[in-house]
């Protein structure tokens, strides 16, 4: 059983191997099984400190393979302990840093191979969407960039910063040493939430929690977001609302959706000309 030493102890390598840029996704990967692993009570002394790193390392000329792996111990963070362990510390650093940082994690994506992990970063955007209410802040760029992850995933749509601009991880130097090949990276991590199986249900009743945080509208979101980013956003919506009347889920929010990206594109069209 691990006591304060050995705990201290670890959240040391960690602090060590990410000083390092050979070893710093190594030191990621430490973290997320720390996370995942002990309790609250005895990693909640060393979060302060692991966040500023995560702020840290997230920062612009970060990989596409650090990014992810940050999200996934900020989800690990938040599926077992809450706002309080994640989100919330990061928010305390000031909005214009939570904002930015959480803009770059959920717009790098979800891209990891594993369905496990691709499930816990996924379940992770989504509970820190439903309470975090810093996400619901005057710029909204950071909640839409997480809707649209979270989307991505549930729709089985590959992201496109796999293979164009400047996160594709094709482009990057590949961060590997002979520590790489000792580390957990080949260790496949257990679900902690085997009871959520429909994750399509889950995402859906993610926009409805959105939609109506935003007092019924995605027009504030989607004025935060890129041209490009709005343009996949209303079309998925669209096509989310054609599906769910076709297995008869209708819902009077889908149809106020509807209507409101039929809006959207008129408006659109009028300053196009």
């Amino acid at each position: 059983m691990f006591g304060p030493a050995e705990t201290k102890t670890l959240f040391l390598l960690f602090q060590k191997l990410c000083s390092a840029r050979s070893s710093r996704l190594d030191g990621l990967k430490l973290l997320v099984q720390i996370v995942s692993s002990l309790p609250k009570e005895a990693i909640e002394p060393f979060l302060p400190a692991v966040i500023n790193i995560l702020t840290v390392l997230a920062e612009r000329g970060a990989s596409q393979a650090i990014r992810e792996q940050i999200l996934l111990a900020l989800a690990w963070l938040t599926i077992r302990f809450g706002r309080s362990a994640s989100t919330q510390l990061v928010l305390q650093k000031g909005e214009q840093v939570f904002l930015g940082f959480f803009s770059v994690l959920f717009r790098n994506g979800i891209n990891d191979m594993s369905e496990v992990v691709q499930k816990i970063e996924a379940y992770g955007i989504v509970k820190m969407l439903e309470t975090e209410q810093g996400f619901y802040a005057a710029n909204r760029a950071a909640l839409g960039q997480g809707l649209i992850a979270v989307m991505r995933y549930a729709l089985k749509d590959v992201n496109k910063n796999l293979f164009t601009g400047d996160a594709s991880f094709l482009n990057k130097a590949v961060e590997y040493d002979a520590y790489h090949k000792l580390s957990l990276a080949s260790i496949e991590p257990a679900d902690p939430i085997p009871e959520v199986k429909d994750m399509m249900k889950v995402t859906q009743d993610l926009i409805s929690v959105v939609v109506q945080q935003c007092g019924g509208s995605l027009d504030s979101v989607l004025q935060a977001l890129p041209r490009d980013d709005q343009e996949y956003l209303w079309k998925k919506l669209n096509q989310w609302t054609v599906c769910s009347q076709t297995r008869k889920m209708t819902n009077t929010l889908w149809f106020l959706l509807y209507i409101d990206y039929e809006a959207h594109s008129y408006c659109t069209s009028d300053e196009a000309a």
